[in-house]
């Protein structure tokens, strides 16, 4: 199912993720694309959330060439039922490019977070103006034309200044069902986190198409927040921080 990514709601909600700008499913069509609008509310513990929209839009260029731009707009939060101020304004866009390769069901991307941020910086903590990049590879299996199930392998923090390079996985099943397309994922972030907190999600969510239209909405379970320590070059010991914040998303999308 498109969807916006968590590159963008790294920027929209302070979240500690990235992946594929668009979407983990191969691109339109040779000159066609989607223009598509979206909300996201997180729910984090201690009476804490996020509210943001997002506006987007893909074009494929050439056959498996596909560029994206989305613009995440944060709009309010709260801490402790507390609304923060000067949270609204144009977080960093992220510009997108994917390339898949024709018949293979293999993809490669490139996100890339522009440092334009018009959120005060002195009044906004959360404002970070940086460029920042991250690169993977996606892969594609179609067990019938109804289920198919779409995997990404992503490195993080490429060139961020004073964050070392992560990586994460994620993988998404899309069940169609013509008027109604369910869809199930799972996300695993910051697996590099030393000292740090690697997140496992589980996501679930359906789409309706009406016409060029589609609506789709999603519910985002953390199910697990972990602090992560290196024993040795190999194993990573796992203290559960007892966290499961959730997020809501909701989005409309248009094809043309």
């Amino acid at each position: 199912m498109k969807r916006f990514s968590a590159a963008a709601a790294a920027l929209l909600l302070a979240a500690s993720s990235s992946f594929a700008s668009w979407d983990y499913f191969p691109p339109e069509d040779a000159g066609e694309g989607v223009a598509k609008v979206g909300m996201e509310h997180h729910v984090p513990r201690e009476k804490s959330s996020n509210f943001g929209l997002m506006l987007g839009a893909a074009y494929t260029i050439l056959p498996g060439l596909e560029a994206s731009l989305i613009l995440p707009m944060p709009m309010s939060a709260k801490v402790n039922d507390v609304s923060a101020k000067n949270v609204g304004g144009l977080a960093c866009p992220i510009l997108g490019v994917r390339y898949w390769v024709p018949l293979v069901g293999i993809g490669f991307f490139g996100d890339f977070v522009l440092p334009i941020d018009t959120r005060d910086e002195k009044k906004n903590p959360e404002a970070d103006p940086d460029f920042d990049m991250t690169i993977g590879m996606q892969y594609l299996r179609t067990f019938t034309p109804l289920l198919k199930i779409a995997s990404e392998i992503r490195l993080e923090n490429l060139v961020t200044d004073g964050a070392d390079v992560d990586m994460g996985l994620g993988s998404e099943m899309n069940i169609n069902l013509g008027l109604l397309t369910p869809f199930f994922g799972i996300e695993w972030d910051n697996l590099f986190e030393n000292g740090g907190k690697t997140t496992f999600h589980l996501i679930m969510g359906a789409a309706v198409p009406i016409g060029k239209i589609t609506i789709d909405a999603s519910l985002d379970l953390g199910i697990a927040g972990y602090k992560t320590t290196t024993i040795n070059m190999t194993t990573l010991q796992f203290e559960s921080e007892n966290e499961t914040p959730m997020t809501i998303r909701a989005n409309v999308s248009y094809g043309f």
